[in-house]
């Protein structure tokens, strides 16, 4: 009896079905090593995924330390590749068929790594500590094609937008903003709002996909505000105020980037009108108020150094000038004034003299011509105080240019300047004759002392 039952187990283990990759059901799978693996406990049937391939599915995850929950979601989606969730899930899904159900466990490097998941999910227990050890239970829902945008009409471009849209948002949650905005951006390529005519679409559809791309967005502008990106931050803002000119989240964020950039008047512009929409809301009040104070601190700023750079180039350091020279000078400027407007009232009062006399001369004419007495032309009338005026001018511009300081080295040196010429008329010639003279020295001693030229290079050879 004891045979038959040790046989009949072995009957029973051969006849354990075979599904999926081979897997046994009830029996751990090593899918890498012992880093990753994968028990089937009901399986499924019909087509196992592919990359690309959408997995919908449901699951928990727990902490294999302690069977805390870190996560749960009850309908959710991945494309296999795509990379939006952790290496251990997405590879259990890949082994995985429609209807199927079973447990993955993976180290930690394959989960959420030495940093873990500080931040506690919604519906959740705990958060995931460092280098812990996951657990998940899995259940696949359906297995779809891969999307194609081109191919794909809008309402199904709208559902791929919405399912990664909250795979961002799950991780801008957990402050992983880095791949919040991969997702986000992920969502506005499967929409592919550009490529949409209104008119051959449902107004229905329509609405939900402009609704969608705002949404996704201004998603995407949160996330790089959250990494200083402002302007990339406005221009996806800016996208969505041409769809939507009174979309308040794109005018307040896009507002708020503006004003990082210090660029006040487009921040004004975009935070007035989003307080127009909005006036009950105090973060929008509370912006306002701090671009109010960001200017007035900018303009502030900005006149103290202008003061500071405009009294740094006025001091008699930088321009060299004393104080007494620029009293005197200012004292003459005013006096060359006063000359010039004196002048410039001769010049009128003997332009309105002679225009009268040229009045005149018609009628001294007329009176000559019944005379029959023939005249001279008159000589051209002279201004003699305008020329006084003139020159006055010219000679206060003299005056002005003779004011002037100028550097002291460069006086010294126009003031000697025939000393140096002198001294390099006197100084070359001895140059070159001493020249001549040291090398007529050189030939002689060598032709007088053959032998003690030969130990010298000999010497030096040595050393």
């Amino acid at each position: 009896m004891a045979g038959d039952e040790e046989y009949r187990e072995l009957e029973e283990e051969r006849e354990e079905e075979a599904v999926g990759f081979n897997f046994s059901v009830g029996v751990w799978n090593e899918l890498i090593g012992e880093d990753i693996q994968y028990k089937v406990l009901t399986p499924g049937h019909g087509r196992i995924a592919e990359v690309h391939m959408l997995i919908r599915c449901k699951f928990i995850g727990r902490l294999q330390s302690t069977g805390q929950v870190f996560e749960v979601a009850e309908d959710t989606g991945y494309r296999i590749g795509d990379n939006d969730t952790t290496p251990a899930l997405e590879l259990g899904l890949r082994h995985m068929r429609k209807g199927e159900k079973g447990i993955v466990r993976c180290a930690a490097k394959y989960g959420f790594g030495p940093p873990g998941r500080p931040m506690v999910a919604p519906g959740a227990e705990v958060a995931v500590p460092e280098n812990a050890m996951l657990e998940y239970e899995i259940e696949v829902v359906d297995v779809l094609p891969p999307f194609n945008p081109k191919d794909a009409p809008l309402l199904a471009r709208v559902g791929e937008a919405e399912l990664k849209k909250r795979h961002g948002n799950g991780f801008f949650h957990h402050l992983d903003f880095n791949r919040a905005i991969r997702c986000y951006q992920a969502g506005l390529k499967a929409l592919d709002a550009e490529s949409v005519d209104e008119e051959e679409e449902e107004e229905r559809v329509y609405a939900a996909m402009v609704k969608k791309f705002c949404d996704v967005s201004n998603n995407l502008a949160a996330a790089l505000m959250k990494l200083e990106r402002w302007k990339d931050a406005k221009e996806v803002c800016v996208k969505v105020i041409e769809v939507d000119k009174d979309n308040v989240k794109a005018l307040f964020r896009g507002g708020l980037a503006a004003l990082r950039q210090d660029n006040f008047e487009e921040a004004e512009l975009a935070l007035r009108e989003a307080a127009k929409l909005a006036p009950n809301d105090p973060v929008i009040r509370a912006a306002v108020e701090d671009l109010q104070r960001k200017r007035a601190e900018y303009i502030a700023k900005e006149k103290k150094m202008m003061k500071k750079m405009g009294g740094f180039l006025m001091t008699p350091e930088a321009t060299g000038i004393s104080e007494e020279e620029v009293e005197k000078e200012g004292s003459k400027g005013k006096r060359d004034e006063q000359v010039e407007k004196e002048g410039e009232d001769a010049v009128v009062a003997d332009t309105t003299s002679t225009a009268a006399a040229a009045e005149k001369e018609p009628e001294e004419e007329e009176e000559e011509e019944e005379d029959g007495d023939e005249e001279e032309e008159e000589q051209p009338i002279k201004l003699p105080v305008a020329a006084s005026a003139a020159t006055a001018g010219a000679v206060s511009q003299q005056e002005q240019m003779e004011a002037r300081p100028i550097n002291p080295w460069l006086a010294w040196y126009i003031e000697h300047y025939d000393w140096f010429v002198t001294a390099a008329f006197l100084i070359l010639p001895v140059l070159f004759i001493g020249g001549d003279l040291k090398a007529s020295w050189a030939r002689w001693m060598g032709g007088g002392g053959g032998g003690g030229g030969e130990e010298r290079e000999g010497g030096g050879g040595e050393f």
